[in-house]
């Protein structure tokens, strides 16, 4: 599974998302998914990311702070340095992943902190 999930095209950089970002400058949208992303600083660690894309390229990501259940075994652990919020043309947007809205800190994190 982990060799499956690192050779996914879907990754935080990459063609694929870069024709979101020029989907996104076309139709001056904003777009936020996950991905699965790989470190390249350190080979073979994978994390399940969110990035913020818009107009402008890619405006944010987070890397989920704790994996969950079986996402143990492929995903590592986020440092929450990245829980900020990033104003757009339509208000500050930020997001946690899955199980972190359930996190009152990591909320909390968000819910205090000045946009980027």
């Amino acid at each position: 599974m982990w060799a499956r999930l690192w050779a996914t095209p879907w990754t935080s950089q990459g063609p694929h998302i870069d024709r979101l970002i020029r989907a996104c400058a076309e139709h001056k949208m904003y777009c936020m998914l996950g991905v699965n992303e790989r470190e390249s600083d350190k080979p073979g660690s994978l994390y399940n990311t969110m990035v913020l894309l818009g107009p402008d390229g890619m405006l944010w990501k987070h890397r989920k702070l704790m994996p969950t259940m079986h996402e143990r075994l492929f995903h590592g652990i986020g440092h929450g340095q990245d829980l900020k919020v990033t104003d757009t043309s339509v208000g500050k947007v930020g997001g946690l992943i899955c199980w972190e809205n359930r996190m009152p800190l990591a909320r909390y994190a968000l819910y205090s902190r000045p946009a980027l």
